[in-house]
Parts: C-alpha cells; structure tokens; sequence
C-alpha cells in the first residue's frame, strides 16, 4: 500500500479470483500511506519513508523516548495501510505479511498483538524455515544460513502469539535461505527437509508457504520519481534471479515435482 499503482494492482488480481491477496506491511521503501505529519520518525517531508532496515531495527531496540515515538509511528502506518487495504479489497479476508519481514522484528510483538485483536486476519506470516543443506557455494551458504537462522529467531516466538489469539498460518516456510534466488533444485531440497519434520511429526495435511519474488524490472528501464523503489535495493529488482523464478513458477517441471512429492497447490488452477 502507498505504491504509486497499489489501487490498479489490487484490482486486476481481485478479479482474477485464484490469488489470495495479503496487504504487505512496509516501512521501508517508497511513501507511507499515513500523513507525513503523523509519522515523522518514518519519513521525510515528503512522505517517503526514510529508515533503511539496519536503521529501523537499532531504532526499535535503542531504549528511550526515542523508540516509543518510533514504535508508536509503526502502528500508525500499520493502521493506515491495513485500512487502504481493506478498503481496495472491497470485504475480502485479510492477510498480513511484510517487506523484509519487518513484522516478525521482535520490539513489534506487542503492538502486533493489538492489531492482530483488532483486525483479526484471517493469516499472518511467520517466515521460520527449517534447516537445510541446498548444494550451493559458500559464500551463498554463508549468507542464506545467517538469513534464515535470524529470520527463525525472530519468527518461531510468533507462532504462539497467533496460537493464542486463534489465528491461521503456515505449518512451514520455504525461501528464506533462497530469498530472491530461488531455483528448483533449492525449492527441492527445501521440501524434503519439510517433508521430513512433518513425517516426524505423525505426518497428515501440512500447508506451506513458498516465498518467491518473480516481478521486477529491466535493468536499463528508467524508474519513475514516485516509485517505491530505494535506489539501495534496484540491483534486487533488476537481478536475473528474479526472472529464473518467475520460469521457475511457470515451469511444468515444478508442476510435475510437487506432483511427485504429493504437494497439492493451494489454487491447482495457478499451475495449469
């Protein structure tokens, strides 16, 4: 929500009526949806927000009048965009992740808690995967275990807080090692570890999550102004992972992979 397009965007997959849309909560790329006035430790002047996501978190975890004022500008624009949201969606069930899964950050907890009571979303993301040995070289190992043991960390704690107030998520998640660089032999490998923790658990129905990010742009386009873009992030936008995913999802072998696995899509129709 805030997207130069977020109303156009909602639209055209609304219609579609095989996507289950979630509002991506974010406070760190292009402009907040809330009045600039309102929410000055997020933004500038001109409502874009400010924060990267190293800056965010020492501010979320710095103590002080400083972080209360901060953590109480995150409700606001959590608020603001949850009513955008909902107001596109035109009565469809609410669902709530985030970008850079900012939302599992664990200074938020409480506040997640009061909106999860209020709104009550029908699912939360809860970014926590398993561990895992992808065949890949060290330095992506490196990185894509530092990546998903953090993001656990900070993750795993939120699966009681939505037990408790009765809220849906996924019994397991996949791409957080491989975020933005997902391929098939990864999501394979992934999806054995899952298979195997959910064996071991007496095994029956288990929903999981695959985060992939197949949109983009080209890398010579030219970026409008307004867009929700921070010129730190561009090369992850314009990556050619990102289009190796994107035929990753349209791929019949992966189709005939999650076939052999016995992995049902939620919308079969999306993998006709």
């Amino acid at each position: 929500m805030g997207a130069p397009h977020d109303a156009r965007a909602v639209a055209l997959l609304a219609a579609r009526g095989d996507i289950a849309l979630t509002a991506h909560l974010n406070l760190l790329e292009g402009f907040a949806v809330a009045p600039p006035r309102r929410i000055p430790e997020l933004v500038g002047k001109d409502g874009r927000f400010c924060h990267s996501l190293a800056s965010l978190t020492a501010g979320l975890y710095w103590p002080g009048r400083g972080k209360k004022a901060l953590l109480r500008a995150v409700e606001t624009e959590f608020r603001a965009q949850i009513e955008r949201f909902s107001s596109l969606t035109s009565g469809l069930p609410l669902r709530l992740d985030s970008h850079l899964h900012i939302h599992a950050l664990p200074p938020l907890r409480p506040m997640l808690r009061r909106l999860i009571q209020e709104y009550r979303p029908s699912y939360l993301r809860v970014p926590a995967e398993l561990f895992h040995l992808p065949r890949v070289c060290a330095a992506e190992q490196a990185a894509g275990q530092a990546r998903r043991a953090l993001l656990a960390c900070w993750a795993s704690p939120l699966r009681r807080l939505l037990a408790d107030e009765g809220i849906a998520t996924s019994n397991f998640f996949v791409g957080a090692f491989a975020s933005g660089a997902l391929t098939l032999d990864k999501l394979r490998v992934s999806l054995q570890a899952v298979s195997q923790a959910n064996a071991n658990r007496g095994g029956g129905e288990a929903l999981v999550e695959i985060m992939t990010h197949p949109g983009g742009i080209a890398p010579d386009a030219k970026v409008h102004a307004d867009a929700a873009i921070r010129p730190g992030y561009r090369g992850f936008y314009t990556s050619r992972a990102r289009a190796a995913e994107r035929q990753l999802l349209t791929s019949p072998t992966l189709g005939g992979m999650l076939r052999l696995m016995n992995v049902t899509p939620y919308f079969p129709a999306a993998l006709a």
